[in-house]
């Protein structure tokens, strides 16, 4: 019957990629602006085969690799590369991380932890229900930490045969934003050391190497492109990213405001005044206890594992060391968060939390349900978990909430289509923009420009250039916006015109030589002009 459940569950798996496909082509075409318009010119580029970076950081590097854009390019380019499209991917996506993470814990998990992280998981995503939709990469990889966290307390209980799946998670969020590089690397590292060595210990060394080998093909396929990137490139990003974390010396943040934001997305979930990331500077919540919970948490992960130690409960054991680990990791990493602290460099720890608190308040039952059971005889168990007569509704149980959690991304889903027929006055700006820019181009005989980009408008200019990107005209930018931009965008020195796109003072202070400018659109947000003389 196994052939049979997985072949339902790939039916299914299909018709809802399917409908939010169908869905999101029902979606308008709007111009994005900023991030969004970013993200969308490198998924453009991952439907293309032109791209081999990850998604851009504000310290002029790259996230290790790009494997969220090439999952979520074959949505973007079914739903005829509408940004619906990168909303569809994005809730397949997290789908797909959270059906991981219940089949394993229906699997490993007793009927308390079971409900318990499910139930937690199940309001967690009510509480950052936008994030389902969201292909921004500080969204992106949430959920997919969360699952990889399970996987690996799965592997570390004996199944040898998931390291794949872990190696696939792990690749996922420490690609897609480099702050989780550091767990992802000690999660894997533990899970394979592990693995080899109970294997061989329990007498299943074959199958503990076929495991391995399987670990290791699916992470040379991930990782072919980061490391092609990095040998054709000078320098190549992973050379940046060893300059910028290791060579060079950051001060890095203070510990108390590292812990602060530890504590505050730590309780994210308990906290009335949790919020999602959206690119803001962090800041410290009043609440006065979080600080105290976040601790607490600790402590009751140790005292979990000491439990479930005692009681050979071996995944919830893994799962308490694991978080553990994870959430101390979290904060080593908050210290060397340089610069400001904004909400999204540390937005991936409130889901962290939100499993601390499932296994918080797994104990909690536990706690209770020995101190109402003090007085039994040995030999007896009054606990419907070990009778198994509960097996089928705790995994109903849990079923349900995870369709719940579905529910709440086919929400958003249906919201995002809404709105996309109602798009922002900078956006309509921008398509006005583009298309005049690409008319006068196209009646200029003018191949290639070379774009001028100012600071302050970059947001709109990033729309313009990829509306351009999109309608097949060539453009290069700046060699200071080549890493934004990828160096697809760079410009070779044989372009035969500037044109450049300013706010309203910059193109005041270029009015200087008359004669210098011809004006293509103007916009109380945004100007776009032509220097005719370089």
């Amino acid at each position: 019957m196994l052939w049979f459940r997985r072949l339902v569950i790939a039916a299914i798996s299909l018709a809802l990629a399917s409908g939010l496909i169908v869905l999101a082509r029902r979606a308008a075409d709007f111009a994005t602006i900023g991030d969004t318009a970013v993200i969308e010119s490198y998924t453009w580029m991952a439907s293309t085969g032109d791209l081999l970076l990850g998604p851009y950081s504000r310290f002029q590097w790259h996230h290790p690799g790009p494997i969220s854009f090439f999952w979520i390019a074959p949505f973007y380019a079914l739903s005829g590369a509408r940004p619906a499209g990168l909303s569809a991917g994005a809730l397949t996506l997290n789908l797909a991380v959270l059906a991981i993470l219940t089949s394993t814990v229906i699997r490993r998990a007793d009927i308390i932890l079971s409900v318990a992280i499910m139930a937690v998981v199940a309001l967690y995503c009510w509480r950052i229900a936008p994030v389902l939709t969201s292909p921004w990469n500080p969204h992106l990889i949430v959920l997919g930490m969360t699952a990889l966290i399970v996987a690996a307390a799965d592997v570390l209980t004996g199944s040898y045969s998931r390291l794949p799946v872990l190696a696939l998670l792990a690749s996922l969020v420490g690609q897609t934003h480099v702050a989780l590089m550091p767990s992802a690397l000690a999660i894997g590292g533990v899970s394979v050391v592990v693995s080899i060595a109970r294997s061989w210990h329990e007498g299943r060394g074959r199958a503990g190497v076929r495991a391995l080998l399987a670990t290791v093909a699916v992470l040379a396929l991930l990782w072919a492109l980061p490391i092609a990137e990095q040998l054709t490139d000078s320098p190549g990003n992973m050379t940046e990213l060893w300059r910028f974390f290791v060579s060079q010396s950051h001060p890095g943040q203070r510990w108390a405001s590292a812990f602060s934001a530890w504590s505050d997305m730590l309780t994210g979930l308990v906290r009335p005044d949790f919020a999602v990331a959206t690119g803001l500077r962090f800041r410290q919540s009043p609440i006065r206890w979080v600080e105290a919970f976040a601790v607490l948490q600790l402590a009751a992960l140790a005292a979990t594992a000491a439990l479930a130690a005692r009681a050979r409960r071996r995944f919830e054991l893994s799962l308490a060391l694991l978080l553990l680990m994870v959430s101390l990791l979290a904060l080593w990493s908050a210290t060397r968060i340089e610069q400001t602290i904004f909400d999204h460099e540390v937005f991936w720890i409130s889901g962290v939390g939100a499993l601390n608190i499932a296994v918080l308040l797994s104990l909690v039952v536990r706690s209770v349900r020995i101190w109402q059971q003090r007085g039994v005889r040995p030999g007896t168990d009054a606990s419907p978990a070990a009778a198994g007569s509960l097996s089928w509704p705790a995994t109903v149980a849990c079923l349900m909430l995870f369709t719940a959690c579905a529910a709440i991304g086919v929400r958003e889903m249906f919201a995002t289509v809404a709105a996309s027929s109602n798009p922002s006055p900078e956006a309509e700006t921008v398509s006005t923009v583009a298309k005049e820019l690409e008319s006068y181009l196209e009646r200029e005989r003018i191949v290639r420009p070379l774009v001028l980009i100012d600071q302050d408008a970059w947001p709109l200019a990033a729309g313009v250039i990829l509306r351009l990107q999109k309608n097949g005209v060539p453009v290069a930018v700046e060699d200071d916006w080549v890493p934004m931009f990828t160096p697809l965008f760079a410009a070779t020195g044989r372009e035969a015109a500037e044109l450049a796109i300013s706010g309203k003072a910059q193109h005041i202070r270029s009015q200087g030589k008359p004669g210098d400018v011809v004006i293509i659109e103007h916009d109380p947000q945004l100007f776009v002009h032509r220097v005719l003389s370089r």
